[in-house]
C-alpha cells in the first residue's frame, strides 16, 4: 500500500469514527428531548470512548502530512493543506484524497452544530428545572419535602 493509499484510507477510517460519534450525538439528543437519563449517559459514554481512536487516527494522519510536506514542499516550516498535496499527485489520487478530506470535514462540522444543539437542549432544561423549582418552593422560601414526623 502506498502512503496516499495509506492518507485516503485514515481519511476514510476518521469518516467512519466520526460517523459513530456523530450517532452517539443524534442519540443524546433524542434521550435529553425524551428524558432518559440512563441513555444519555450511555449515549455519552459510548461517544467519549470513540475520542481515543479518532485522536489516535488523527496523529497518524498529521505524521503523514508532515512526512509529505518535508518531502514535498520543505519551505511550508509545518503548515500542511490537503490542496497543497493534492496539486502534486495525479488527478485520481487528488480526487480521491480531496474527496475524502471533503467528507471527514463535513462530518467534523456536523458532530459541532449537533454538539451545539445537544448543549443549548441541555441548558434549556436546566433552566426549566430551576424555574420549576424557584415556582414550587415560592423562590426557594418553602421545603418541597416535609421531613418532619
Amino acid at each position: 500500500m502506498t502512503t496516499i493509499e495509506q492518507f485516503e484510507e485514515i481519511l476514510k477510517t476518521e469518516a467512519g469514527v466520526a460517523d459513530a460519534i456523530l450517532d452517539s450525538l443524534y442519540e443524546q439528543q433524542q434521550a435529553i428531548i425524551q428524558f432518559r437519563d440512563r441513555a444519555i449517559v450511555d449515549a455519552a459514554e459510548r461517544g467519549k470512548r470513540l475520542l481515543e481512536p479518532l485522536e489516535s487516527l488523527e496523529r497518524e494522519r498529521e505524521k503523514l502530512c508532515r512526512a509529505f510536506d518535508s518531502t514535498m514542499h520543505p519551505e511550508t516550516n509545518g503548515t500542511f493543506r490537503l490542496s497543497g498535496l493534492a496539486r502534486s499527485l495525479p488527478n485520481d489520487q487528488a480526487a480521491k484524497i480531496l474527496g475524502a478530506g471533503k467528507i471527514l470535514k463535513g462530518k467534523v462540522e456536523k458532530i459541532m452544530t449537533v454538539n451545539s444543539q445537544n448543549r443549548m437542549l441541555l441548558d434549556h432544561s436546566l433552566r426549566f428545572v430551576k424555574q420549576s423549582l424557584r415556582i414550587m418552593t415560592d423562590n426557594y422560601t418553602k421545603k418541597l419535602v416535609d421531613t418532619t414526623i
